[in-house]
């Protein structure tokens, strides 16, 4: 009982001067918040509300809340330049708070109050009791923090403030990575933060083995901790270790929104794993470049990535596609592998061409011609590469002359095609028109020299030159 008055005192004593800026767009959540700040006891004169984020931001220096209350409703990109402010102007976050009012996962609301390591999540919809309790459970626990944690509590804070807006030379960078480390591994508490701070100073530094134990011991004390499965993630992708990308990757769909930079590596992961089924599940989920426009809005507002890293993410996922079908073919048919191949015509017709062109003469290649010149001639024309033209050509079944084939093959050949059925097309033509034997050998010779495992096909059409 003496205990419980005790924090009562310092909890009246702590708030007496403490000062609330709650920023929302919706009337109905600010009187929630400002009738929950009461029963906290906090002072009404030293609480401001205000429904336009642009303003807040413009008065939260002059203000200089211990406390925000920030509702991640609208604008996003502001809100996010708000939580950058108030996380630089109290480098030690023992002292202050940042408590974001959002969807929880897997909205981009969540992973945003992670990424700016908000002291409190509290998910929509909400009530006062529920809003009362989880402030006070949070800042209670700031309250009650040891000296040693306030102190680890200010370094991490301050690694943080560092990594995300201090340009630094990689030297002092990796000096106060080191002095972190040590700090934090004396520590007698850990944190799935703490880890996290440790494992990424070690992955930055290469130490990537290092950084994946610190990630699992972290995820040991939390299993769905955001930042320590990213951190694995992430340290997975860096040794290609696709079993593993595959694995930690389900984890964080299920319950946060996917970061658009990881989607070829997951693809990978699914094509190396030899998860075919998923991946097509996956493509149809995420890749289109509507889809990944959206994705990388609400994620990165008001970020750098642009038009080029949407295509060049569908280019990646066009060359895993590609490559599951080339397997598919060969090992389990050429229905998957069709299947595959119309996923890769869907995702990259548009935007990756080179890939299309490809994709569709590997269906050529499988003996699809007509499906494959079906998808051909949906390609804009300014895409079709030579690839399709030798499709054409295999699958023209009108009274074309011989003459006229045997000149569009070797335009094509001339150009640098090598396709072993553009030979064999133009030798069999040459042979039916009684070319001169000289020529018809020098093409057999060339086929023989590209294609060595066709040996003896080419050779048994030499027996046929009259």
């Amino acid at each position: 009982m003496a205990e419980n008055s005790e924090i009562k005192r310092l909890w009246m004593e702590h708030m007496a001067t403490k000062k609330v800026m709650i920023i929302s767009p919706d009337p109905n959540i600010r009187s929630l918040v400002k009738a929950a700040s009461k029963n906290l006891a906090i002072d009404s004169k030293f609480v401001q509300t205000y429904s336009d984020y642009s303003e807040a931001c413009h008065q939260l220096k002059s203000f200089s809340p211990e406390i925000i209350i920030l509702d991640l409703q609208s604008n996003q990109e502001t809100c996010l330049k708000i939580l950058k402010v108030h996380l630089k102007m109290f480098p030690n976050k023992s002292e202050s708070a940042s408590i974001i009012i959002g969807k929880g996962a897997p909205s981009s609301d969540f992973i945003h109050a992670q990424r700016f390591f908000a002291d409190c999540f509290i998910q929509k919809p909400i009530s006062q009791d529920s809003l009362v309790k989880s402030i006070k459970t949070c800042l209670l626990e700031k309250l009650l923090l040891s000296s040693e944690e306030k102190y680890l509590h200010s370094k991490i804070s301050s690694y943080f403030e560092n990594e995300f807006f201090n340009e630094q030379t990689k030297e002092s960078t990796q000096e106060d990575y080191l002095q972190l480390i040590t700090e934090l591994k004396s520590s007698t508490k850990q944190t799935p933060l703490s880890l996290y701070v440790q494992g990424r100073s070690y992955y930055l530094n290469g130490n990537i083995k290092e950084a994946k134990e610190l990630y699992q011991e972290g995820l040991n004390l939390d299993p769905l901790n955001y930042n320590c499965l990213n951190g694995l993630l992430e340290a997975h992708i860096q040794s290609k270790d696709f079993k593993e990308i595959k694995l930690i990757s389900s984890k964080l769909v299920k319950n946060y929104p996917i970061n658009p930079t990881h989607l070829p590596h997951i693809a990978k992961s699914f094509v190396s794993t030899e998860s075919f089924e998923e991946l097509t599940n996956f493509v149809d989920t995420y890749i289109s470049f509507e889809k990944l426009e959206t994705m990388i809005n609400e994620t990165y507002p008001g970020s750098k990535l642009n038009e080029k890293t949407i295509i060049n993410t569908i280019n990646q996922i066009g060359i895993c596609l590609l490559a599951a079908a080339k397997y598919c073919s060969i090992n389990h048919g050429s229905e998957l592998a069709e299947e595959i191949i119309n996923k890769c015509f869907n995702v990259t017709h548009l935007y990756a061409p080179k890939i299309c062109n490809q994709a569709i003469n590997e269906l050529a290649n499988m003996g699809k011609v007509d499906k494959a010149l079906e998808l051909a001639n949906q390609m804009p024309p300014e895409s079709k590469g030579p690839e399709l033209r030798v499709i054409e050509i295999l699958a023209d079944k009108s009274d074309t002359p011989a003459g006229a084939v045997i000149s569009n093959v070797m335009d094509l050949i001339n150009q640098g095609v090598k396709d072993v059925r553009l030979y064999d097309l133009a030798i069999k033509k040459s042979i039916e028109i009684q070319r001169r034997p000289s020529t018809i050998e020098e093409l057999i010779t060339d086929a023989i020299g590209l294609f060595p495992n066709m040996n003896q096909h080419f050779s048994r059409l030499r027996q046929q030159i009259k």
